[in-house]
């Protein structure tokens, strides 16, 4: 019976290998979703200082553009 992984093809240094690439992997994944969720909360700030974002408690959502003048909800008829 063919083993799956035989020694020959899983030498210490190959182990070494996978491992390394592995850690390796886990750590460039890890930066790199930090760096996205900083840079998305600066760009959100900087959006609502400008005025171009702000946060519609209603429905618990960002709006984008400029705020309606008036509620148009409520709006007598």
């Amino acid at each position: 019976m063919v083993a799956l992984f035989p020694e020959a093809i899983m030498s210490p240094l190959l182990l070494q290998f996978i491992i390394v690439a592995g850690f390796g992997a886990l750590c460039f994944g890890c930066g790199y979703l930090t760096a996205f969720i900083v840079t998305r909360n600066q760009w959100r700030d900087e959006m609502i200082e400008r005025g171009v974002a702000h946060y519609h408690w209603q429905t618990g959502k960002w709006d984008w553009g400029k705020p309606p003048k008036e509620p148009t909800a409520w709006k007598a008829q």
